[in-house]
């Protein structure tokens, strides 16, 4: 990976925790014990958990999730399939320690990250929903700025 994008990216191996202290950490491991602890993370890091997608997956610590300003997308989701469905199943975090929802903050109910966070975690199951708003957005942005081109999808054009 290094090899191939180095000379287009600031890519360089490293440790969990040299990731962690960077400003945003993506997980997206298949783990089922936990690999990011509260000290591989920054005091203000983000970290968008994406990784577990099935039961019994997990790859942050109890107390980092704990400690985080914790969002997720889907509440039945995530406590069946998503990073915090250990930890919720096992009464280890309840619904007291969960912020919000991404939606309540994308509509204003809610505040996002603020100045005074700490470190924050999006618990992102991955909805259709989002999926196919995303989309729209991209459709009408390159619509309305005539870039890109037509394509028949689904092979119904005569």
């Amino acid at each position: 990976f290094v090899e191939h994008f180095q000379d287009r990216f600031d890519v360089r191996e490293g440790s969990i925790s040299d990731a962690g202290h960077c400003d945003v950490l993506s997980t997206v491991t298949p783990v089922e014990d936990p690999i990011v602890s509260p000290d591989d993370l920054g005091d203000h890091t983000h970290v968008n958990a994406m990784g577990a997608d099935a039961e019994g997956k997990h790859e942050l610590a109890d107390d980092v999730l704990l400690g985080a300003k914790l969002v997720i997308d889907d509440h039945a989701q995530t406590t069946h399939s998503g990073e915090i469905n250990v930890p919720y199943n096992q009464g280890v975090l309840t619904d007291d320690d969960i912020y919000g929802a991404i939606g309540d903050i994308v509509l204003g109910n809610l505040d996002g990250r603020t100045d005074a966070d700490g470190i924050s975690v999006f618990d992102s199951t991955g909805l259709a929903i989002q999926d196919v708003a995303a989309a729209h957005v991209a459709y009408e942005h390159a619509f309305e700025n005539d870039n890109g081109y037509a394509f028949d999808l689904l092979g119904l054009a005569e």
